[in-house]
């Protein structure tokens, strides 16, 4: 709150190391997160934390198998609430905010916020853009069914029509 009510505004990092939930999806933990966090009080009274992630990760592409840098960056504006807020009809919070929780100190853990942010970002399934992908179409490719091949199986309800006429 002391935060919201000077509208303090962080520039920094925090170290990958740091965010172990986190870097367990990646081949590298080396690296930091830039982050840019503003506080205030908006027009309707609420605190807000509103900021930017942004990080070069190491990962491995799902497509060839081969290392791969992603550039992830993302948004987020929070409105802290008191635990066990459930949000009514006559006081909804603004769509453009999303509720977090404080602990009993009424502070908000920047650590986790973060950590979460990067883990909803990350892609789920991580591979190159196809153009510049290794693994080419020839090798994705397991075959091709020779139309020669291919014959005409009798249908088995081909009785029942017989059945049916007579």
């Amino acid at each position: 709150r002391k935060a919201a009510q000077n509208s303090t505004r962080y520039e920094g990092y925090i170290v990958l190391k740091t965010l172990k939930r986190f870097t367990d999806s990646l081949t590298s933990d080396e690296g930091d997160v830039d982050v840019v966090i503003q506080t205030g009080i908006d027009e309707q009274g609420l605190n807000f934390l509103k900021g930017h992630v942004s990080v070069t990760l190491s990962s491995i592409c799902q497509r060839c198998n081969e290392h791969m840098n992603i550039d992830l960056q993302s948004d987020f504006a929070y409105t802290p609430v008191r635990e066990g807020y459930e949000e009514d009809e006559e006081n909804p919070l603004p769509e453009h905010y999303d509720p977090i929780e404080i602990n009993e100190f009424g502070e908000v853990s920047i650590n986790a916020l973060i950590e979460d942010e990067l883990i909803l970002s990350m892609p789920l399934i991580p591979k190159h853009d196809e153009q510049d992908c290794p693994a080419s179409d020839q090798e994705m490719s397991f075959g091709e069914i020779d139309e020669e091949i291919v014959e005409e199986k009798p249908n088995p309800f081909a009785v029942l029509q017989q059945l049916k006429r007579n």
